[in-house]
């Protein structure tokens, strides 16, 4: 699997150098050589006939591999095709080509215009390629013709590209860049039964989020998605999108996280054509060093005057994402009340929170004493955050707004926090979900009832394989256990726990396993209220499955 975007160094060093840039005519018949008459390729296009020159620097190496630039200097010209057949050793999985540059064609997205178009020797088309800059394309074939075609709207540098033998084997068409890329699986046909593929998509730069465009699928529907299906991850194999069925539109993924695993599956029945997608990368917000100051615990301080106690950086972007630092500096006051409304302003929409360190208590349990508090527009209370922790933890509700209110009183003062936060839509989130190193929380459904037909996953695990997790069930109302529940495996689909019933009495769970998937089904059942639970990873693994109640504790 290829992880790299930009060519590396030594492969451009062994690219051609590209030629001055010379504008050039569309010849005539009059004015070619005898040499260029031979070379001479008639298109059609309605009434046009034009000649076309196809010298290129085409070099093979003894490795199975070569090199090939067009043209050999200066722009391509008009009405133009010319092909070349390219091949590598037969023992090789594959093909890489890896291109040094490319100038063909402009604003296009479909590459229906001048363009590169790649094909089996039998005639089968591949794919296109146009535009600028540099590409990597990965390809399950060891012979390839690669014909370019030109109109009479634009001319350009051309391409210049190595191919050489792929050193892993690949089903897909796998093309990167630096700035995104694409995928197509399979290349042609159906794909088959029992597949298992996978592919992991990242930028080279720091700070950057993947948006994926699904621009067509044909994978067997099933209501869960349960037999084939094209899966998106986290690198710790946390389950962030799944999809399957057919669709011929566009669907969009913003992921706030890379690299990206996609994880494409088909059980023993139905097959399909797959899927067709492209991917770019987006920078996401700077994240601010926690400040420099000390937290203290003290007894009294300066009343700070109402105009300045609350005050933040707080960014909220028209593109349905912003920041939030409080305080602006330094530490915050005692005897401190402030709020922020987080509105994306986009509807069907949940809102994912992440934050990248948080000074806000010494006291980590039930936050009893300063906390931020999130709450609905109707100020129900959501979840309160605490503690002091410099790792990321995440927050998704499945509210696309509500209110963030921090208060602190007289036994601490710290550095306050730094968030940001983006509008979720694919998959619109259907539980408050709260992630991190230390552990997080679930709570399904955030209010009211669960639906009488209902399958929602997830994904909790840590890095650390050494680890087990511990699992509190807070409280549940999932009545008609044999219609409705919330289901514990390892990552393998192994069972190891059932959750049903009612109850408000808090119980432990402990699990050896590092990694868990957690899947609430109703089939039909009378909706109830569903579940709370908070999850920490213990420090040594124990055995399945260790309960231990204790009274009950209102967070």
């Amino acid at each position: 699997m290829l992880v790299s975007f930009a060519l590396p160094g030594a492969a451009l060093a062994s690219l051609p150098t590209r030629a001055p840039v010379e504008f050039a005519s569309t010849p005539n018949s009059a004015e070619m050589s005898t040499e260029d008459a031979t070379r001479k390729v008639t298109m059609n296009y309605g009434t046009t006939e034009a000649a076309a020159r196809c010298q290129a620097s085409q070099l093979a190496d003894t490795n199975g591999g070569g090199s090939l630039q067009y043209p050999v200097k200066g722009l391509y010209t008009f009405n133009t095709v010319c092909s070349w057949n390219i091949t590598v050793s037969p023992s090789a999985p594959g093909m890489l080509l890896s291109f040094g540059w490319m100038d063909i064609g402009i604003d296009q997205t479909a590459c229906e215009g001048d363009a590169l178009k790649l094909s089996l020797p039998n005639g089968t088309s591949l794919w296109s390629l146009c535009g600028l800059g540099d590409k990597t394309v990965s390809l399950p074939y060891n012979a390839l013709t690669i014909t370019f075609v030109s109109y009479n709207t634009y001319q350009g540098g051309g391409f210049s590209l190595k191919y050489s033998p792929a050193t892993e084997s690949t089903k897909s068409i796998d093309i990167r860049t630096s700035n995104g890329g694409a995928l197509k699986f399979p290349p042609t046909g159906n794909y088959s039964n029992n597949e298992r593929l996978y592919w992991l998509v990242g930028s080279n730069q720091p700070n950057m989020g993947v948006r994926v465009t699904v621009h067509a699928k044909n994978i067997e529907f099933s209501p869960l998605c349960g037999f084939d299906s094209l899966s998106f991850y986290t690198t710790n194999a946390r389950l962030m999108q799944k999809i399957c069925g057919t669709s011929t539109g566009p669907e969009e993924f913003f992921f706030n996280f890379s690299p990206l695993l996609l994880v494409f599956t088909s059980d023993e029945d139905t097959v399909g054509s797959g899927f067709y997608l492209t991917y770019t990368f987006q920078k996401l917000p700077t994240t601010p060093m926690p400040p420099s100051t000390t937290s203290v615990q003290a007894k009294s301080s300066p009343r700070p005057t109402e105009a300045n106690k609350c005050s933040s950086i707080y960014n909220p972007a028209p593109s349905s994402s912003g920041e939030l630092l409080f305080p602006a500096s330094g530490l915050y006051s005692f005897h401190t009340s402030c709020s922020w409304k987080i509105d994306t302003g986009v509807q069907y929409a949940g809102l994912a929170l992440t934050f990248h360190w948080m000074d806000i208590d010494n006291v980590t349990k039930h936050c009893r004493g300063n906390s931020l508090t999130a709450t609905t527009m109707n100020h129900e209370v959501l979840y309160e955050f605490c503690g002091k922790d410099d790792t990321v933890l995440n927050a998704t509700f499945p509210l696309s707004s509500i209110y963030l209110v921090f208060t602190s009183t007289s036994k601490y003062q710290g550095a306050g926090f730094y968030l940001t936060y983006t509008a979720v839509s694919n998959p619109l989130p259907s539980a408050l979900e709260i992630s991190g190193s230390r552990g997080g929380a679930l709570q399904f459904p955030l209010t009211g009832h669960y639906n009488s037909y209902a399958y929602h996953e997830w994904d909790i695990a840590t890095n650390d394989t050494k680890k087990g997790i511990r699992i509190t069930m807070e409280r549940k109302d999932i009545p008609t256990c044999s219609l409705a529940s919330l289901k514990v495996y390892t990552k393998n689909g192994t069972f190891l726990q059932r959750f049903c019933g009612s109850s408000q009495t808090p119980k432990t769970f402990d699990f050896a396993h590092h990694a868990l998937r957690l899947i609430f089904t109703n089939n039909g059942a009378t909706p109830g209220d569903g579940f709370r639970l908070e999850y920490r990873f213990s420090k040594g693994k124990t055995s399945d499955v260790h309960a231990q109640s204790h009274r009950q504790q209102t967070r």
